[in-house]
């Protein structure tokens, strides 16, 4: 349910607020890296239960900000944003690591991904009928307000991991601020961490793509209905892509991975110099299903690597992806794009 309500206000906020949307969720990624360095940690400190939904509750706060319409309160907002996300998502892959089995890693991340990215399609289909071309959208927001917060309240209820697993997945003791800054380091140095680092680029070029760039190109009543068939595809490839990394590895969803992106690129370049809204959506499927693909993979090999302390190398997985997708935020809404007007 948090998902839903940050999916559509982070879809939407370049373009509701085009000077500082794209640079708020810039400072968002740019946080989130930092955070990196204390989310092990804060997770070992605290645990699960109470690291996701009080995390959660930052991502409340940017969308009080945006409801509000003060523009200047995105970038704190934004700030407290990052360094909730990424403690919750460090929190997410510890619980996976947990909760998953030897050959059923891939499944459960497919299952996983599968009912996240139903959060973008429901939130989309909210955003189809409260979105407005003109205006700043302020009942669309405060209904994602609503949502997110009632997502906070169902976080409360999330189940505790196993005495057993959670003792195994702890370090024997607390480590200090140094330690924890230590092993995220040697987690980037690792050479098996290196070989996903593509994979990583690849996920955060594509956030920041989307969200930047992609949907600026449109109008906003269009954005809605690009993001839903983005969510489908993605719940689909988010299924198939946990099935698949089971039964036949990560090499053949790799080049299917590939595959797919090559198609979306050439359908957002035909739709920009064709001026059709349909080549958006013969880019978002593809590039949705892509997307499911990678993240799957990512998640699979990490907890499969490194089951015994995955902590630091999700930490660092989210701290070279959010850096990357920072950094595309800055840079892309400088970029000369024409924009469609259909």
């Amino acid at each position: 349910m948090l998902f839903v309500a940050w999916n559509v206000i982070q879809s939407t906020a370049s373009s509701l607020f085009p000077r500082h949307g794209a640079l708020s969720l810039a400072l968002v990624y740019f946080t989130f890296s930092i955070g990196c360095f204390t989310a092990p940690l804060l997770v070992t400190i605290f645990g699960i239960r109470v690291s996701i939904p009080v995390s959660g509750a930052t991502y409340v706060c940017y969308i009080l900000a945006a409801a509000i319409g003060v523009e200047y309160l995105l970038y704190p907002t934004a700030a407290l944003v990052g360094f909730g996300a990424s403690t919750i998502w460090t929190s997410q892959g510890l619980y996976m690591t947990i909760i998953a089995e030897g050959g059923n890693r891939g499944q459960l991340n497919g299952i996983f991904m599968g009912v996240f990215k139903l959060s973008v399609v429901i939130g989309q289909l909210c955003a189809v009928f409260f979105v407005e071309r003109d205006g700043r959208n302020e009942r669309l927001q405060y209904i994602m307000l609503g949502i997110g917060s009632l997502g906070i309240v169902l976080q409360l209820l999330i189940c505790s991991p196993s005495p057993e697993g959670w003792a195994k997945s702890k370090p024997p003791r607390l480590p200090t601020p140094r330690e924890s800054l230590r092993s995220v380091f040697q987690a980037l140095s690792d050479r098996r961490f290196q070989f996903i680092v593509p994979l990583i680029i690849f996920q955060g070029l594509t956030t920041a793509l989307n969200n930047s760039v992609v949907t600026r190109l449109m109008p906003l009543d269009r954005v809605p209905w690009f993001m839903l068939g983005f969510g489908i595809a993605g719940v689909s490839g988010a299924f198939v892509a946990g099935k698949g990394y089971d039964k036949f590895g990560w090499k053949p969803l790799i080049f299917c991975m590939l595959g797919l992106a090559i198609i979306a690129y050439l359908a957002v370049v035909a739709a920009v110099w064709a001026d059709v809204f349909w080549f958006f959506l013969a880019y978002s499927a593809p590039m949705g299903f892509a997307d499911a693909i990678c993240q799957n993979v990512l998640m699979s090999t990490i907890i499969g690597f490194f089951a015994s302390n995955s902590t630091p190398y999700f930490a660092a997985f989210r701290l070279v992806g959010a850096l990357l997708t920072a950094a595309a935020f800055v840079v892309f809404p400088f970029l000369p794009y024409i924009v469609c007007e259909i």
